[in-house]
């Protein structure tokens, strides 16, 4: 019976000392098997939300507290407005920061957001208020950063 009962007590002893030796290494490890998920999770999050990010470029139709309808080529677009949301106005090459309340009905904006891909809409991080849009179509021959210059070759005319 003391042999049975001294094997039972080293054998406890033993199990003790060895789980005592093996939980921080456990813990380690699923520490960091959460954070490389967390990490995986995050990169996957903001990969997603790249491809939702999108501009909007027309003409406001009309103003609301929390929205801009705002009429494009692809037709009619409801732009979703927040406290966050920041406002400029380029005249003359210069950007000067706005209000909501300085834009009206007949602008020409481009609004920078995320599109819900359920409703098409878009929520603005930014609204950029032009004087006049120039649409120009050709062929990007160069960029020169340091100049803010872009130089285009036009494209040929479609034949009749």
């Amino acid at each position: 019976m003391k042999k049975i009962f001294l094997f039972y007590f080293i054998s406890l002893t033993s199990l003790i000392s060895l789980n005592s030796l093996i939980s921080p290494v456990l813990a380690e490890v699923s520490t960091s098997s959460a954070q490389e998920l967390r990490d995986q999770l995050e990169k996957k999050v903001v990969e997603i939300a790249k491809n939702y990010q999108k501009p909007l470029n027309g003409k406001i139709t009309s103003l609301g507290a929390k929205t801009i309808a705002v009429k494009t080529p692809e037709g009619d677009k409801t732009v979703y407005v927040s406290e966050a949301t920041l406002y400029h106005r380029i005249r003359s090459g210069n950007k000067t920061t706005i209000e909501l309340k300085a834009l009206k009905t007949g602008d020409d904006i481009s609004a920078l957001g995320t599109v819900d891909p359920a409703t098409n809409e878009l929520s603005a991080k930014q609204i950029i208020a032009k004087i006049q849009r120039i649409n120009v179509f050709g062929q990007v021959s160069e960029i020169d950063k340091k100049k803010g210059l872009i130089t285009i070759i036009p494209a040929p005319p479609n034949p009749p």
